[in-house]
């Protein structure tokens, strides 16, 4: 459990070196979608109405999180701070 786990971390910090910050974060919100799908499909479980409801809600976010970031809208960085010396 330890291999994959560490391989798991070093690819996703290999990643954030060659995305943005912003497109990251929008992708790591999958992740419980992902486990769903997973649960689903490989261990039989059954989805139930309010896990299919938090599903479309959160796909619907995340696209929307995606547009925004692909017109630019999306909101700004924090700046900051720079050290005097």
């Amino acid at each position: 459990m330890t291999v994959p786990t560490a391989l798991a971390y070093a690819l996703f910090f290999a990643g954030l070196v060659a995305v943005r910050a912003t497109t990251v974060s929008v992708i790591t919100l999958l992740e419980p979608v992902t486990a769903a799908a997973i649960a689903v499909t490989l261990l039989g479980e059954r989805l139930t109405a309010a896990t299919a409801l938090g599903t479309a809600v959160l796909l619907a976010a995340v696209a929307a999180l995606a547009c925004a970031e692909a017109r630019g809208t999306a909101a700004p960085a924090p700046a900051r701070a720079v050290s005097g010396r």
